[in-house]
């Protein structure tokens, strides 16, 4: 599986890069949200869309944050990167939160536990398709939703395939997770 997904978001990549401009929001994260990438790094998205991943990857990697395909290893241990947190919508509605993120989660705060100097850093990043910050037209709320795989190439074509990457901080690190427990 792993190989055919990998497969998939490198079939990707070309298109991609072709029809999508790239904004990451804030600029340069590291500087602008103080993030220390010596220590361990989990993004945590919305939801599973692997468009989304794979530009939010590129993102990543052309401002210096760690490769979100990359695991993270601690004490022995290999945990992934990034998480999605939904399964997205299929045909009528969501699962809600998926079983593989509670999990490694749990690993993440075993880990906290037994590892006092240990401060994962978690970074809750969203893609915005069809925004154009500070281009936007200021008498309504931008429409943001979340868009299925018709949708999205759809959007790329009407308003040209203009999106932003969010990067969110103001997130707390495990390590004040401690703290709650």
């Amino acid at each position: 599986m792993s190989s055919f997904l990998n497969a998939y978001r490198k079939l990707l990549e070309l298109p991609l890069s072709i029809l999508v401009k790239n904004n990451p929001i804030p600029h340069n994260p590291i500087e602008e949200l103080e993030l220390n990438i010596t220590q361990p790094v989990v993004y945590m998205l919305p939801y599973t869309s692997e468009t989304d991943f794979v530009i939010f990857r590129k993102n990543c990697l052309s401002v210096g944050l760690p490769d979100p395909l990359e695991d993270n290893e601690i004490n022995g241990s290999i945990l992934p990167r990034f998480v999605f947190l939904d399964e997205g919508r299929r045909f009528f509605k969501s699962k809600g939160a998926k079983k593989e993120t509670i999990a490694v989660f749990n690993k993440y705060l075993e880990l906290h536990r037994t590892l006092p100097e240990l401060d994962v850093q978690v970074i809750p990043v969203s893609v915005l398709w069809g925004r154009a910050p500070g281009h936007e037209d200021k008498s309504k709320l931008p429409n943001l939703r979340l868009l299925n795989g018709l949708q999205k190439p759809l959007q790329r074509f009407g308003l040209g395939g203009i999106l932003c990457t969010l990067f969110t901080g103001g997130f707390f690190t495990l390590y004040d997770a401690r703290t709650w427990f």
